[in-house]
């Protein structure tokens, strides 16, 4: 949803802010490819740690996966910010366009660890048995931080896309820092027995 709401507030901005947002996603999901496959392999096995009734190798690896994870998003933001210029090439040969995804690339190289530690959190969430509450606090960060800021900077404050880039940043650290907390505070005795209770269907 926050994807297609912040498209049409780059269309209002014009079709050349609409287009450069599309092709940011594609720049985006570059960068997080890694990370997120990590951390779904990750709480994979943590589930299956937990669903043995090994809390102890469960938590083990949930913060360890949180630490690997953050380097290889470290990893792959120095790439993207390396290799930007050549990103852009492949994704479009106009000008304009070119421009203006180079001005929303340090956005991405900067925020991604940030994101990669709630989204690994996110993940250890689901594992631990806690999703809901973790995508209960996604759709308030969408509803109550992301969305209203981009607004507020696109229609109030007239910014280009980098308010929008600047908007979803926000949100995107706001949840991570959620789950986080989450993850942190989180019932492991609770998490073995919800666990081996699924393993037993």
């Amino acid at each position: 949803m926050q994807g297609f709401v912040f498209t049409i507030f780059a269309a209002y901005q014009g079709s050349a802010e609409a287009a450069t947002w599309i092709l940011l996603s594609y720049i985006w999901a570059f960068v997080e490819l890694a990370p997120e496959s990590y951390a779904e392999a990750a709480a994979t096995r943590v589930t299956r740690h937990l669903s043995k009734g090994r809390r102890e190798f469960a938590q083990a690896v949930s913060f360890h996966s949180i630490k690997v994870g953050t380097l290889i998003s470290i990893v792959c933001s120095a790439t993207l910010y390396v290799y930007g210029p050549f990103f852009v090439w492949c994704l479009s040969l106009d000008d304009t366009l070119e421009q203006m995804l180079l001005e929303l690339i340090p956005y991405a190289v900067l925020c991604q660890p940030f994101v990669s530690i709630g989204m690994t959190a996110m993940e250890l969430n689901d594992s631990l048995h806690i999703y809901k509450q973790a995508t209960y606090i996604m759709t308030a960060v969408t509803l109550f931080i992301m969305i209203p800021i981009a607004a507020v900077l696109t229609y109030w404050f007239g910014y280009n896309i980098e308010g929008l880039a600047a908007a979803q940043c926000i949100g995107y650290v706001a949840a991570g820092v959620a789950n986080i907390v989450i993850f942190m505070n989180a019932d492991w005795d609770r998490a073995v027995r919800k666990a081996q209770q699924a393993s037993e269907l």
